[in-house]
């Protein structure tokens, strides 16, 4: 008497990623699966542990096979490689050094000449509270006498105050053009790699500001 055909179902993710596995003795409701092949014996009828070589995941939890064309194709090493992880890692790194280039410091010439000034949070704080205590000043017809204030490396002198709005400004403008680069170009360039070479090749100094 001839055995029975059994027919063995695949269920895959958006990549076309194998991620489960049955013959359709097991499975009632098909609406989901694709079929792969068919035929008799313990491979088919025990799809789930018989069908595939190398089972249906490595020791590393990762998918060992994908669908092509209908044909089941083993996945390469670096197709396995989780690139969601690469990518918040990258992701990751590009904020810190964001922040770390921010708080270095930026340059203003506010007071006639250029140099370099302190931008850890304190001195953040400092300049905008300032800045927004003169811009209210202002509005209300105050005088207003010189700030004193200091560069990077240098004592305090003395800043009138639209040199210390400049100064204040020169800040905000460096704080937002990093922020713009991690943000709206860097992050977005990671969030488009298909690779993890890609990924690699995307480090804070590809683009300049």
């Amino acid at each position: 008497m001839e055995e029975n055909i059994i027919k063995v179902y695949v269920k895959v993710d958006s990549n076309n990623v194998i991620t489960s596995i049955n013959s359709d003795i097991f499975t009632e409701d098909i609406t989901e699966w694709i079929k792969i092949n068919e035929g008799t014996g313990d491979k088919y009828s025990h799809a789930q542990s018989n069908y595939l070589d190398k089972g249906l995941m490595d020791s590393n939890g990762q998918y060992n096979y994908k669908l092509v064309d209908g044909k089941v194709v083993e996945r390469t090493e670096n197709e396995k490689i989780n690139l969601d992880l690469l990518k918040q890692i990258k992701i990751n790194e590009l904020s810190q050094r964001c922040n770390e280039t921010i708080t270095n410091g930026f340059y203003s010439d506010a007071d006639g000449t250029k140099k370099l000034y302190d931008f850890e949070l304190e001195n953040q704080v400092n300049l905008s509270t300032k800045a927004y205590q003169i811009q209210i000043a202002k509005l209300a017809g105050q005088s207003i006498g010189n700030i004193s204030y200091y560069a990077k490396g240098e004592t305090c002198h003395d800043y009138t105050a639209e040199q210390f709005l400049k100064l204040s400004q020169d800040g905000e403008n460096w704080k937002t053009a990093n922020i713009v680069k991690y943000k709206d170009d860097l992050k977005q360039k990671v969030m488009a790699c298909t690779t993890k070479d890609d990924i690699d090749k995307i480090i804070w100094e590809s683009i300049l500001i």
